[in-house]
Order: C-alpha cells, then structure tokens, then sequence
C-alpha cells in the first residue's frame, strides 16, 4: 500500500525546478562553469582548426575533438559530485579527481545510451523518444549510485517507471528554455560581431567561434543542474530502486538499437543498390542509342556499286553466277533506297 501511495506521489513542479536550478547555478556558478571551461575551450580549438585550409592540421583537429568529448564526459562527472555534495565545500580540483575514478564507466554507458537511443530514433522516431527518456538518468547513476554499465541503463529506467510523462515534459520544458537562452544569446554575439567587426571576413569567424563557446560554458550547466534535481526528486518519491541482474532487462534495449542499426544498414544498401541499378540502366541505354544512332547515320550514307555490265572472258556458267550475284545486289539496293526513304527527318547523317 505504500509502494502505491508513493507512485502516485507528484514529481516537483516546474516553478519549483525552475527556482532551485536558478539558486544552485548562482550559488555554484564558479564550479559549474568553471568545470564546463575545458572541455568547451577544447572544442572552440577543434572548430578553428577545421576551419583553417591546411589538410594537414585536420587529423590534429579529428584528436582534439575525441579529447574535448572525453573532456565533456569528465566535466559533466566533476559537475554531478558538486551537484550530490552540494552540502559542502567541492573544488574544481576535487570535482575533476573523484570524476576520474568514474570517467572509463561514463564513457561505456555514453556508448551504452548513444547505441541504444540511436539505434531506436532510426525505428521511426518515436522508440528513440521512449527510450531517450527512460534512459536519461543512466550517466547520473553511474556517478551519483556508483553503479556501470547495463545496471546503470536499468536503474534508470527503473525511475521513469510510472512517470513517463512527467518526466518527458519537465525535459522538453529545459530543452525549449536553454534553446531559448542559447539563441537569446547568440543574437547578442551577432549583435557585437557587427557592429564591432563585421561579417564575412575570417576575423568575424574566429570571433564568433570564441563566444559561442562562451556561451555554451554559461547555458549547458543549467540543463544539468536541472536533469540532476530532477533525478534527485525521483529518488525521493520512488526511493532507492533496486535491479535483478537474473533478469538481463537491459538485453531488450540493446536488441531494439541493433533492429534500428540493422534496419537503417539495410536500406542504406537497398537505396545504394537501386541506384547502381538506375545509373547503370542510364549508362547502358546512352551507349545503345550512340550505337543506334551511328547504324542509322552508317545506313543513311551507305551505297552499293552494282555493275551495269559483266565481263566478256567468262565462262556461261560464271556469268550465269554472277548474274545472280548482281540481281540480288539489286534486290538489296531497291531495299536500302526503301529504308532511307522511311527514315525520319531529323536522323543523324555523318
């Protein structure tokens, strides 16, 4: 009965999120941003250097973009201990060491999340939504409950469980609003490129490559801060759930990202297939119709000498041979004439 009331227990309301996300992002906002900083400053690298023309700074990009990755994964590791050890004082430092112990678990459950998640949204969409919001909670888990891998995808879904749509609305609410910051201030970035540099040139770029990291450092914090409250508030009302790894439940979620992986392989091969075929059929009938045309043109032009007269020195029995031979040279001209006379207009002619 307990169990009962519990579930039916109401998830935090969005003021209220609204409200304690805003006080934990001013109260923290050195840590917060500051352990956003790295990672950030790593992928505005990233983006100078791939907008350079030099080919061979492209595979130093490629590295320091799989490095800023990690760096996002680690970052977002040291942001969740400040975010469950909020009652005491957690230095970027700290945040970053006791985020390392967690770091080689975070990435296995990001490719973990990243297959399965994906994998769905290419089963038309809506399975990809299911799943993103089951499974969203996974990489605070593995942090905040010290649980890997599948037990940490499992665990939670274990908390949307009965509050699905609660949960998907209190995330496209964030979703929308930190759109709605981002754009806000990126219209502020536009606004000073402008008037101070103006557009088109490579300086503009690489200025507006600058702020926009700047601006990812302020605004993604909060979306974190929100997701970990509302993992947090989940916690409360469920209380700490517990999965069977007997049960294998996590199996079925990587079996519907395989479906979606395979189905997407398969019709990529099927389009591509298709398409060899139509080329194919293109090449092929252009070279039939060259040859067409040039049988044309050949029969258009063509003539055959049929002498008027045979020669005197041969025997009766070879002029009777060739006489035939010269009748059916005849039969074959009147012929060729009647083709050429049925030919269209426009028929090509060498």
């Amino acid at each position: 009965m307990a169990g009962q009331v519990k579930s039916m227990t109401k998830l935090i309301g969005l003021g209220d999120l609204f409200k304690n996300t805003w006080a934990i992002y001013r109260e923290k906002f050195t840590l917060v941003v500051g352990l956003m900083i790295l990672p950030f400053l790593l992928m505005m690298v990233n983006q100078l250097l791939t907008t350079t023309e030099n080919g061979f700074i492209l595979p130093l990009a490629f590295i320091i973009g799989i490095i800023a990755a990690i760096g996002l994964i680690w970052g977002s590791a040291g942001l969740i201990i400040v975010l469950r050890d909020r009652s005491r004082i957690v230095t970027i430092k700290e945040a970053y060491g006791l985020g390392w112990s967690k770091l080689i678990s975070l990435i296995w459950v990001s490719i973990l999340t990243g297959f399965i998640i994906g994998g769905s949204i290419l089963l038309f969409v809506i399975p990809g939504i299911i799943l993103a919001t089951w499974l969203m909670f996974a990489k605070i888990i593995v942090v905040a409950e010290e649980e890997k891998g599948m037990s940490a995808v499992v665990k939670s879904r274990e908390y949307v469980k009965d509050y699905f749509w609660p949960v998907l609305g209190r995330s496209l609410v964030i979703a929308i609003a930190v759109m709605v910051i981002y754009f806000i201030l990126m219209a502020i970035v536009s606004l000073i490129v402008g008037a101070f540099i103006g557009f088109g040139s490579a300086s503009a770029a690489t200025l507006i490559i600058i702020l926009t990291a700047v601006v990812n450092i302020l605004v993604v914090p909060l979306a974190f801060i929100w997701m970990y409250l509302l993992y947090e508030n989940l916690k409360q009302v469920k209380g700490s759930v517990t999965v069977d790894p007997a049960k294998k439940q996590g199996t079925w979620y990587l079996v519907i990202g395989l479906i979606g992986w395979v189905f997407i392989i398969v019709m990529l091969v099927f389009f591509m297939s298709v398409l060899a075929s139509l080329l194919m059929g293109l090449f092929v009938g252009q070279a039939l119709n060259g040859l067409n045309s040039q049988a044309v043109a050949n029969l258009s032009t063509s003539t055959l000498p049929a002498p008027t007269s045979l020669p005197a020195n041969l025997t009766p029995e070879q002029q009777q041979q060739l006489q035939t031979q010269l009748e059916a040279m005849r039969k074959l001209q009147d012929r060729i004439k009647q083709l050429k006379g049925n030919l269209p207009a426009n028929a090509p002619a060498q």
